[in-house]
Order: structure tokens, then C-alpha cells, then sequence
């Protein structure tokens, strides 16, 4: 009789915990459902809270458009929409770095109460640290950007004038670009953002020869027309982000008289050099 009383409590025990557990189990489905969201990841090199290098160039070229991350379950939590990718602001670094902004669609818990979303158990936050292993390459980021967070500038449609300006060790004398690359930029080619939408837009393309330095035999230094190089004036559309009265393109990228830009196109990749700035500057 006294065995029967015992087995009798344990098993109300473990009824009870088994009542918990599914209640504990129902809040959770509750209060959190699951959700797929897009974000915008920078990719940092080492310490993801000090991001003031970007990915060694090496790394930069493993991150692949598909590109997925699963659970054990082999479902998938994260996945590459599109990833954006240009030389580092500063040319003259003694590192081959590039910038690395990858457009990613996150598999998150929304906890209803406070409407935050989740990944692998952290906040999505803009500027919270980000580890995702994407095949067999895992990576830090930083969260730039996401679909739900308010923007922190103002968006904003500059016109700018540029030139692109390509210095070469084979025609160390001038600054001109080849017939291929030239023949490859069209007007109304445009520079897609990950919501399709254009972040540069060619207006204008102006073509004349190249000037190179020539010295006759007398030693008179001349300027003549390259036969081969052009220089190439292009007049750009670009959405820029308006921090302070100071207009940025990306992150980090300045919009200013002599600074260059990149302008990635589907067929060429380009830095022109700004070179004057024409309009939507001034409120």
C-alpha cells in the first residue's frame, strides 16, 4: 500500500512538470511566431564592434549570390540575396581590402509583447553584431539596415559631374581609358540598390580623346591626342543618404568634389572622380 502512494506522487509529479513544459511550450508559440526578414550586412574583418577595416579581398570573393545557411534540421535560417562589393574608400592602404555589403534574408522569432525580431537568440538591431556561417564560411557583420527599422537620414537625388581617371604603368603619360571600357558604358545604364531601386543612374556620357605628353627632338614637351585612350565625362544621378548637411553614398562614402565613387553596373565596374557638383545640394 505504501509503494502504491509513492508511484501515485511521482507520477503526479511528472504529470505536472509534463503540463508545465507544455505550457511553458504553448507561451512561447504565444508570444513569438517565426518570420522571414531582409537585412543589410557588412561584413567585418576581426572585432566586429571596432568595424574600421573591411574583409581581406582573399574573403570578400567566398560570399556567393544562394549562398545558405540550414539548422540541424537542414532547414533553412539564412540565405544571400545579392551581394554588393567595392574597393576600399582608401586607395593608397597598404592592404587589399574591400568593402562588403551583403543583402541577406533571416529566418527570425518575432517576440509579440515587445516586437522585436530574433536570430539564433539575438536581437536584429541596426549596428548589433551578426554571426552567420554561410556553407563552410562562417563571418561577422554588422546589421547596416533592415525592412522594419525607420531611416536614420534623409534620402535624397544628387546630380553630379565626374570624370573617370585611370592611371596605367604602360601609358604613364596619360590618364585615359581604353575603347572597351568606354563602348561599355551607355546612358541611362543604372546601379541597382537590394530593393531594385537605382542608387546611380548615367545621365550624360561625353567622349574626346586622351592628352598625352609627348617631347619632339628639341625637348619641347607637347600635348597631343592619344591615339588609342579617352578620357570619358560622365554626368550621374545619385540617391544619396543626407547626414548633417553632408551627403554620403553607402556607408561611409562622402560625396565631395575629387573623391571617387564606385559605379557598380551589371557589365563594368568604374571609379569615376567627381568633379563638380550640379544640383540637389542646396535646400
Amino acid at each position: 500500500m505504501k509503494q502504491k502512494k509513492i508511484t501515485l506522487k511521482l507520477f503526479d509529479i511528472f504529470a505536472l512538470v509534463t503540463v508545465l513544459i507544455g505550457i511553458s511550450i504553448a507561451l512561447m508559440f504565444v508570444f513569438q511566431k517565426q518570420n522571414y526578414i531582409r537585412v543589410t550586412v557588412k561584413v567585418a574583418e576581426r572585432d566586429v564592434l571596432y568595424n574600421d577595416r573591411n574583409s581581406p579581398s582573399w574573403f570578400s570573393h567566398f560570399f556567393q549570390k544562394g549562398m545558405v545557411e540550414k539548422d540541424s534540421s537542414g532547414r533553412k535560417v539564412a540565405e544571400i540575396n545579392d551581394v554588393y562589393m567595392y574597393d576600399s574608400v582608401n586607395h593608397e592602404s597598404y592592404f587589399n581590402t574591400k568593402t562588403v555589403l551583403l543583402d541577406v534574408t533571416l529566418k527570425t522569432n518575432v517576440n509579440r509583447k515587445s516586437g522585436k525580431y530574433f536570430f539564433k537568440g539575438k536581437p536584429i538591431l541596426i549596428g548589433s553584431p551578426l554571426v552567420i556561417e554561410f556553407n563552410n564560411i562562417a563571418f561577422q557583420g554588422l546589421v547596416t539596415k533592415t525592412e522594419f527599422s525607420p531611416s536614420l537620414y534623409e534620402q535624397k537625388d544628387v546630380i553630379v559631374k565626374s570624370r573617370i581617371i585611370k592611371y596605367r604603368s604602360d601609358y604613364p603619360s596619360s590618364t585615359g581609358i581604353m575603347k572597351h571600357v568606354v563602348d561599355s558604358l551607355h546612358i541611362g545604364d543604372k546601379m541597382i540598390d537590394i530593393n531594385e531601386e537605382p542608387i546611380i543612374t548615367i545621365l550624360d556620357k561625353k567622349v574626346s580623346p586622351s592628352k598625352v605628353e609627348t617631347v619632339d627632338r628639341y625637348g619641347n614637351i607637347q600635348l597631343r591626342n592619344d591615339p588609342i585612350l579617352k578620357d570619358v565625362f560622365l554626368t550621374l544621378k545619385i540617391q544619396a543618404n543626407k547626414i548633417n548637411d553632408e551627403f554620403y553614398i553607402f556607408d561611409d562614402m562622402r560625396i565631395k568634389i575629387g573623391n571617387r565613387i564606385p559605379v557598380l553596373l551589371p557589365q563594368v565596374n568604374i571609379w569615376p572622380e567627381i568633379t563638380e557638383l550640379v544640383d540637389g545640394f542646396s535646400d
